[in-house]
């Protein structure tokens, strides 16, 4: 590893660390560094921020070239052959020992007040190991900005805004492309694991052990970077390196995916005006449990369980929520009758041999005015229809004709489902995905038939339904 080094007889006690991954082109690298410098005068931190350059993927000079730019002295770090990313933030581990450091990816341009605002968040929560802003490009539907940006321009609009949020959120696992860490508290939780090739399987081996150890992960809506590139090329470029990671991790933690992003769309449908109410709140199919953390840090006074098939899922999520394992059709679980305010399904519905019959089950355990959460896959979406009309029913990994679907839902079967086991739909919303042109002329030659069916029910991808305990249909309880 080639190393050069800010000079340290400058360093300071409250001194931070910037390290920047050199991504994308030399235009790229300098944009982002042009916004480092300036926003960080703006904050007034030009003098406190030691500022390195990393290049994991082109050779020394191109490192050098940039460094060389902006006007101020700036380390760099090389790769040589053979190094992997876990071996690099371990050195970086070295250099900002007993510092703050903000690791940034190039395609990620700095805002006003964006540094500082993280900082003050890490100096007010002392056992928060990372915090990160929002960003148009995170995956994460929780640390996108509220309102789209769409330029950097508008990136740096929202920043100086007055109206902008300040709210400070608790996350199942860090992004790398810009995140603000402690040195000391990631140290003490072991560093970083050395076998993991990129980034992101690093970070989210990390991100474990940091729930695990009980150390904090934040997000903070008052800070905000812009992401260059397009988001579906970094969700991509995130795909393809997590791949080269999964033997690790399944080694690790015996699983070979993760779903570590809440599903928002299922906690946006309990409609509680009151986020600090009191409830127990049940999901069965929790997996990871990112869900109920999502749903967590919206209602903090909320006591969520999960339950779960698979072992090695409920390893990892006992330790930030009530986790347990087992199969909800062998119908043992551990509640007391009427006790539950709320109970989700997931995509969980369709996997069951009975979803009748699991849903009368699950009646016994809500209160009188409990209620049911579910997502579920529309069969009649259009693409399937057209599937269809060309001969072919063709099931998939995932998606709509997940090969692991029992059960086969359209608007009309679900309401019948709720209805047959004492629910009373309150509210159904959908799901929309890109449809193509050909699709969307066989929507429309479709209305033209007098089928009695709405435009809406070609178009739903997926169905979100909240359907509340009929108290006067006490069958099968």
């Amino acid at each position: 590893m080639i190393t050069k080094h800010v000079e340290k007889e400058t360093l300071k006690d409250d001194d931070i660390f910037l390290f920047l991954v050199a991504s994308g082109s030399e235009q790229t690298v300098s944009a982002c560094l042009e916004s480092v410098f300036l926003n960080l005068q703006f904050d007034g931190l030009q003098d406190g921020v030691k500022v390195y350059l990393i290049d994991p993927d082109r050779s020394a000079e191109s490192v050098l070239k940039a460094a060389g730019d902006g006007g101020r002295e700036t380390g760099y770090i090389c790769l040589e052959e053979g190094e992997t990313i876990g071996s690099v933030m371990n050195r970086i581990l070295e250099i900002a020992a007993g510092h703050m450091f903000f690791l940034l990816d190039a395609r990620m341009l700095l805002t006003p007040g964006c540094l500082k605002t993280m900082i003050d968040v890490m100096e007010k929560n002392q056992d928060a190991a990372m915090v990160n802003p929002l960003s148009n490009a995170f995956l994460s539907v929780e640390r996108k900005p509220k309102k789209d940006v769409n330029s950097y321009e508008e990136a740096l609009s929202s920043a100086m805004s007055k109206d902008r949020g300040e709210d400070v959120h608790h996350v199942m696992n860090a992004e790398a492309g810009a995140v603000l860490c402690n040195s000391i508290l990631i140290q003490k939780t072991g560093g970083f694991d050395e076998r993991f090739e990129h980034i992101t399987g690093a970070f989210l081996d990390f991100s474990f052990r940091c729930q695990i150890a009980g150390r904090k992960l934040l997000s903070t809506d008052g800070a905000l970077v812009y992401g260059i590139a397009e988001e579906v090329q970094i969700r991509e470029a995130h795909i393809e390196i997590y791949k080269e990671d999964l033997a690790v991790l399944k080694d690790k933690w015996g699983m070979h995916y993760f779903n570590i992003y809440g599903n928002a769309n299922l906690v946006d449908m309990m409609e509680e005006a009151d986020h600090t109410r009191e409830m127990k709140v049940l999901e069965i199919g929790c997996d990871l449990g990112a869900t109920l953390f999502l749903l967590r840090d919206r209602y903090p006074n909320a006591d969520v369980y999960g339950y779960e098939l698979n072992e090695n899922a409920v390893a990892i999520a006992k330790h930030y929520i009530h986790a347990e394992v087992g199969n909800i059709e062998k119908e043992e679980l551990p509640f007391s009758a009427g006790s539950l305010d709320y109970v989700i399904f997931g995509d969980v519905l369709e996997h069951l041999h009975d979803p009748y019959k699991t849903l009368r089950y699950i009646r016994r355990f809500l209160k009188p005015d409990g209620k049911v959460i579910a997502s579920i896959p529309n069969v009649m979406h259009i693409s399937v229809v057209l599937q269809l009309l060309h001969g072919d029913f063709t099931y998939t990994e995932i998606g709509l004709l997940d090969k692991t679907h029992i059960h086969l839902f359209t608007y009309n079967e679900i309401i019948k489902m709720l209805e047959q086991t004492g629910f009373r739909p309150r509210n159904i919303r959908h799901t929309l995905v890109s449809i193509t042109d050909e699709q969307l002329k066989l929507m429309d030659t479709l209305m033209k038939l007098d089928t009695g069916v709405s435009r809406y029910m070609y178009e739903a991808f997926q169905y979100l339904v909240l359907a509340e305990n009929s108290a006067e249909d006490q069958s099968g309880i």
